[in-house]
């Protein structure tokens, strides 16, 4: 019911006139795994990703690369109507396996964000790494001192998705400079040994699959080296996470997008110091993980993008002048 009416509103209303009012917009979505608890392929939000395409078409939208809408915001030209553009982040196998098909099925270009260790398989993201050793330690309680030197107790007796979260909260407030070094303490104090490679679930692409990425007409993009905190980082560190990504993406692949994502990136994880060091090289734009929609007057170097909604009544408001329009009433009266 509540779907049936959005796409009335829409489908009555003036879409031209109420775009004018709100102004040029382009919604940028962000996509993650896609994958069951299982590691097997989500049948559910691959069904819903397909329903989104097709809705997508027979709506008459426009889908174009990242860069496509970039180059299009550094010229300060009009954003066409009803237009859209799709990326993912990290750079997980199942990522090229499961959801690059699908777009390349509907040719929808997509534009994947990688750290570029995970390919290298010089590492496994730190994330991850807290969550494999919650999830396998047979401990009830694991007391470790956080990369600040503070005591921390962790209760795994239950809830461990939300204790994980928790802490990895924490850990991004703290500096990263030594985060993997601090990993190695957390297996320790766990009792788990550390394996020898990343655990299936938790394994990056790899290079011969990116490369067929960018042969299917999407793009690869840097998205840092270890995928840490950049506003946690000195100044060095920061610098090579950016620089040491980018280079190595241009080493190994033909074609690639001049666009980083910052790894996390809400507000606090990046800020002008990051943004003047990309502007200042080659790239010609960045996105965060703020929600929002993209216009003329986004910051090209932190714009914002949308999680993939899990349900088409969000998918629809985010893709339409709903968003734009609640944004600019919220802007405006609270």
């Amino acid at each position: 019911m509540k779907l049936r009416f959005l796409k009335f509103i829409i489908a009555t209303l003036p879409y031209d006139r109420l775009c004018k009012f709100v102004g040029d917009f382009v919604p940028i979505f962000m996509l993650h795994r896609i994958v069951d608890t299982n590691n097997n392929p989500d049948i559910r939000q691959i069904s819903l990703i397909h329903k989104y395409c097709e809705y997508l078409i027979e709506n008459n939208y426009q889908t174009i690369s990242l860069d496509e809408l970039v180059e299009n915001l550094r010229q300060n030209s009009p954003l066409p109507h009803k237009t859209v553009v799709f990326t993912v982040d990290d750079g997980f196998s199942d990522q090229f396996e499961v959801i690059a098909p699908i777009f390349s099925k509907y040719k929808i270009p997509l534009t994947c964000f990688v750290s570029t260790d995970l390919i290298d398989q010089k590492s496994w993201l730190w994330d991850d790494q807290v969550r494999y050793i919650l999830e396998e330690s047979k401990k009830n309680n694991i007391v470790v001192k956080l990369p600040n030197g503070s005591g921390y107790q962790i209760s795994l007796k239950k809830e461990i998705k939300k204790t994980r979260q928790k802490l990895i909260a924490k850990l991004k407030k703290l500096d990263q400079t030594h985060i993997y070094a601090w990993i190695g303490d957390l297996y320790n104090a766990a009792g788990i040994l550390k394996p020898n490679k990343a655990p299936e679930k938790f394994r990056g692409g790899s290079w011969s699959q990116l490369l067929k990425f960018t042969e299917s007409g999407h793009r690869i993009a840097a998205h840092s080296k270890t995928h840490r905190i950049l506003s946690m980082l000195n100044e060095c560190e920061y610098a090579e996470e950016i620089s040491g990504s980018i280079e190595r993406i241009k080493k190994m692949l033909p074609v690639y997008s001049k666009v980083f994502a910052y790894p996390s990136g809400k507000e606090s994880e990046f800020d002008i110091r990051e943004q003047a060091f990309l502007s200042n090289g080659d790239m010609i734009g960045a996105v965060s993980a703020i929600a929002g929609s993209v216009n003329n007057k986004s910051n090209l170097y932190a714009l914002p993008r949308f999680s993939l909604p899990d349900n088409m009544f969000d998918f629809i408001q985010c893709l339409t002048y709903i968003e734009p329009l609640k944004s600019k009433f919220r802007d405006h009266y609270l």
